[in-house]
């Protein structure tokens, strides 16, 4: 028989839902937070992977890239009609000269352009940019916006006597230049680098 009376009962039963809910809650809670913690572990490590690959991606393709531009380095070295233009002041050896740089322009993501100096010279030999040489200073303006303000300026004796090519960012008020350097010495008969320009 039951002695107790029906409310001590209800009481009893409502204190056992309780106790019982709130174990199963902390269970819940608990199971939650570790497979929480285990997604995010392996999310982070999925995330970590993803980046290597990309980083080592673009490092393969920078070095590609860089290669490239070596490769035209010395293609331009060989070129017999810039060796013709660097030991000549003739206007047509010159427009040759201009001619041969011409055919690399935009061959390579890395370059809008290229800029040749033969040091008989006293014109710098570009295209589809207007750069000229004054004070041992490069100055790079874009021919179809011409200002003060956007105007790239290159000191390159700094960069003379490198082992290898080097990349140099050079910017202006507006707009970012990255160039490339080819590994020269200061007694090369011509001066050669590439260049591309980012509009912001």
């Amino acid at each position: 028989m039951n002695f107790l009376p029906k409310k001590i009962k209800g009481k009893t039963y409502i204190r056992y839902f309780f106790s019982y809910f709130i174990i199963f809650s902390l269970l819940i809670l608990g199971f939650f937070f570790i497979i929480r913690n285990q997604l995010s572990k392996r999310y982070l490590e999925q995330l970590s992977i993803q980046s290597e690959v990309q980083v080592d991606n673009v490092a393969a393709e920078l070095t590609d890239d860089l290669v490239f531009l070596s490769q035209i380095d010395e293609s331009l070295c060989t070129n017999i009609q810039l060796i013709m233009s660097r030991h000549s002041t003739d206007r047509w050896q010159e427009y040759q000269a201009y001619q041969e740089i011409k055919k690399y322009d935009f061959s390579n993501k890395l370059i809008n352009a290229i800029c040749y100096l033969p040091s008989n010279a006293n014109r710098v030999l570009t295209s589809n940019y207007t750069v000229s040489y004054k004070d041992n200073i490069f100055h790079i303006v874009d021919v179809n916006y011409y200002e003060e303000d956007q105007v790239f300026y290159f000191h390159p004796e700094s960069y003379f006597n490198a082992s290898s090519g080097q990349l140099i960012p050079v910017y202006n008020d507006t707009d970012s230049c990255l160039i490339y350097f080819p590994a020269q010495n200061v007694r090369r008969e011509y001066i050669f680098f590439s260049f591309s320009i980012q509009m912001r």
